[in-house]
């Protein structure tokens, strides 16, 4: 049987309207897209692909781990623009780059070291293994865009979560579900 696969695409946390980790409306966001791993899982997508950069994808893919420690078949696959992307990062930033290669059950690297065009190149490879794409999406003009067109163009099945439904939910206060 098929795996079936969904990757995640978004913004950095300085592009959102939420820039601090531990803000509430932080927590409504990564609550809409805990449901949506939640969703897929009891949906059968074993597998999920992240891209590693802040925000969106390790958000992601902690919660991706979450559901790894309770379900031995569910994988998640990093996939990277090239060799030590992230490798840089200080803090909590680096410790969750660091434990999401470790936990990955494969690392793709697109390039040995930076290159033009190589983030683009890592974004069509998660769309193309991906039977579907989960996607925090704000600005038109973006790699995140960019990648849900591919996602379209390809006929990718595609979620967006809805800031302005985030935002609506902190405001009314509803309750999150991480």
């Amino acid at each position: 049987m098929k795996e079936k696969v969904v990757c995640f695409t978004g913004h950095r946390p300085e592009k959102l309207p939420c820039h601090d980790r531990s803000s509430v409306q932080t927590m409504v966001l990564k609550s809409f897209l805990y449901k949506e791993i939640y969703d897929c899982i009891n949906e059968g997508f074993t597998v999920f692909v992240t891209g590693l950069s802040l925000g969106v994808d390790i958000w992601a893919s902690t919660i991706v781990m979450e559901f790894m420690a309770k379900n031995p078949d569910i994988k998640l696959i990093t996939a990277i623009p090239y060799k030590n992307f992230g490798a840089g990062r200080k803090g909590i930033d680096y410790w969750e780059y660091k434990n999401t290669l470790a936990k990955s059950s494969e690392v793709i690297s697109i390039a040995p070291k930076f290159v033009n065009g190589c983030m683009e190149k890592r974004n069509h490879l998660m769309v193309d293994m991906s039977d579907r794409v989960i996607a925090i999406l704000l600005e038109s003009k973006s790699g995140t865009a960019q990648t849900v067109r591919y996602a379209r163009k390809k006929g990718v099945e595609t979620h967006i979560i809805n800031l302005k439904g985030a935002e609506e939910a902190y405001k009314e206060h509803t309750p999150f579900l991480i």
